[in-house]
């Protein structure tokens, strides 16, 4: 169990790298990490890719009624799936 999550939205840190070390130094401090999509949202499914290529763990992306959000959750499966094949096969 996480004391201290913290919610990255990646538009409002800065560059991918910022995320990264942001997500590395919350991970050594024994913080949850839940990304999260940007407000204005789009059918880019990159949050979700960032999201299981950090192994964050979490994503928040609403719920998944509409397009954009669903898309999101369909390339966050997809990629956790890629991910097990090629570590456990």
């Amino acid at each position: 169990m996480w004391l201290f999550p913290i919610v990255i939205q990646v538009n409002q840190v800065g560059t991918v790298t910022e995320v990264i070390e942001v997500v590395k130094q919350a991970k050594e401090a024994h913080w949850g990490v839940v990304t999260s999509h940007r407000s204005g949202e789009t059918v880019d499914s990159f949050i979700a890719d960032l999201s299981v290529g950090l192994a964050v763990g979490q994503i928040k992306a609403g719920a998944p009624c509409r397009g954009e959000r669903l898309e999101k959750y369909n390339q966050v499966s997809f990629a956790f799936f890629c991910w097990w094949f090629y570590t456990y096969r």
